[in-house]
């Protein structure tokens, strides 16, 4: 075993492939993802700024090489790994774009109807226990946000959560609300 572990570290990373796809060792496969796991986790950190989210690319990358190597013959695994990581990266910011985007519209319909008093009297009333039930991270998320009127920004520095995590707090939160104060009106209907 010690022989065979010296013996692949000295194999170049077309060589580690290569092998890999010979005999399905997946020895040779953890030696290249031992070499590349810091590249592909500061590469996705670069993009992202999110430790877990960035861990997340990883095995998405590593996966991704496993599933393909299959398929496609890698010249250049160097190359190939950070150009992976880099689209899988562009891949995620664009989709928390696109959910942010979404969560952003829906936070103003939110808030143009809590301003607009369209919520029923009885609503308003349960307000304070709907809050109540929601778990830590959305209650005080939903505090900073509707009643305290904080940016997302604002609220990502006083609590430490992600913007990504404070504005899926909010949304889960709001859902929670509405889900909680049509739950009280319909039993007592």
């Amino acid at each position: 075993m010690f022989p065979f572990f010296l013996h692949i570290k000295k194999l170049s990373d077309e060589e580690l492939f290569g092998r890999y796809l010979q005999t399905g060792n997946s020895r040779f496969a953890e030696e290249l993802y031992t070499r590349y796991f810091h590249i592909v986790l500061g590469v996705a950190f670069k993009h992202l700024q999110d430790k877990e989210e960035a861990k997340d690319v990883v095995m998405e990358v590593f996966e991704k090489f496993m599933a393909e190597s299959k398929v496609q013959v890698v010249q250049n695994f160097g190359g190939w790994i950070y150009i992976t990581t880099k689209n899988a990266c562009l891949n995620r910011i664009k989709s928390m774009e696109r959910a942010s985007r979404r969560l952003e519209e829906y936070s103003q319909n939110f808030a143009i109807d809590l301003e607009e008093n369209e919520l029923e009297e009885e609503q308003l009333t349960m307000l304070p226990e709907a809050i109540e039930s929601l778990n830590e991270h959305q209650k005080n998320c939903i505090r900073l946000f509707f009643i305290e009127r904080k940016s997302y920004k604002e609220i990502v520095e006083e609590t430490g959560y992600s913007e990504m995590q404070v504005k899926s707090y909010i949304q889960n939160g709001k859902r929670n609300l509405k889900i909680f104060l049509e739950t009280r009106i319909n039993r007592a209907i």
